[in-house]
């Protein structure tokens, strides 16, 4: 009976899982790698930190907000310069926080009621909002593929796409707590693959766009859960993989970009791998994570030790054992 039973399942391939996209296996947290920083108004030192952004050759800016410039740093510390615009100077800055960088090397930097863009050397080319007026309250920001940036507009519950000149192309948005509305939105970013990711801070929850604002998912809710959201300030990264880096004050959650939860790490206190207030995060081109400890004042920088394997498909079916 049992060679019988064998001879007839033998017979039909089985294909439970072919076809089927498995779920992604847990990952292990990155490494420790290196940090920097302590409080003051030196070189490499830092008041209140903000925005972080890493481009395209690895070189790292820093919003140094309670000090009022940016820091620009080679990998791993290295100081190489800082801008700090003359009080009293329309390139003043009031009180900076997001920072990006786009594909021409060109540094964006939100300060509260205007974007200023800069050269990589701190050069003003151009600057849009009104001070006065105070018609946009940016705080995160970001740029895509294409030179377009994205600022998260925190007073208004909304999200701005300007062309890098500064005019505005599209915005969506407003405060509430369905799909497509924000209470108190802090970081975001646009993968790879075309989506914009906002962290939704008040509703302690993330939730993905397409590019021209079209709503897409959400995920997360209120809780100290993997997967869910303390609602303190949620800054975003993507990586070249689209993952998703999400910070939730003293750890750091990575999800897929459809929101699987995939690993968490950090907790609070001062030592290495813990926080103090996880303020912005950034991925570099070599996948390193860079990530601001505001009340730690300093940044700390993680690796994976190697890729992490994923079960992308499988193949075969039970054959007859016995003849």
């Amino acid at each position: 009976m049992r060679v019988a039973l064998l001879a007839l399942i033998g017979a039909f391939p089985v294909r439970v899982l072919a076809g089927v996209e498995p779920p992604p296996l847990p990952e292990m947290p990155p490494d420790f790698l290196k940090a920097w920083g302590e409080f003051g108004n030196g070189p490499g030192q830092f008041s209140w930190a903000q925005g972080i952004a890493i481009d395209q050759t690895g070189i790292v800016y820093v919003v140094d907000q309670g000090n009022a410039r940016v820091q620009k740093f080679g990998a791993f510390s290295s100081f190489i310069a800082q801008w700090r615009p003359a009080p009293g100077t329309p390139e003043m800055f009031q009180d900076p926080s997001g920072i990006a960088v786009d594909q021409q090397g060109y540094v964006y930097v939100a300060d509260i009621c205007r974007i200023r863009k800069f050269t990589s050397d701190g050069v003003v080319v151009s600057a849009w909002g009104n001070p006065d007026t105070c018609d946009l309250s940016v705080f995160g920001l970001t740029t895509d593929d294409s030179n377009y940036v994205y600022g998260v507009d925190y007073g208004r519950g909304r999200i701005l796409k300007f062309t890098s000149d500064g005019t505005l192309g599209r915005s969506w948005g407003r405060p509430g707590a369905g799909p497509g509305e924000f209470n108190s939105p802090f970081g975001i970013a646009v993968s790879p693959d075309g989506f914009v990711y906002v962290g939704d801070s008040g509703n302690a929850r993330v939730q993905k766009f397409t590019r021209n604002g079209t709503f897409v998912s959400m995920w997360g809710r209120r809780g100290d859960a993997n997967g869910q959201f303390s609602g303190q300030p949620m800054w975003i990264a993507v990586d070249l993989d689209s993952k998703v880096y999400v910070t939730d004050w003293t750890r750091i959650q990575k999800f897929t970009g459809s929101g699987t939860f995939l690993s968490t790490w950090g907790s609070s206190g001062q030592g290495p791998g813990e926080f103090k207030g996880v303020g912005a995060i950034a991925v570099s081109p070599g996948y390193d994570i860079y990530v601001f400890d505001m009340q730690n004042e300093r940044v700390q920088v993680f690796r994976y030790s190697m890729p992490t394997p994923t079960l992308t498909n499988t193949w075969g079916r039970i054959k007859n054992a016995y003849r």
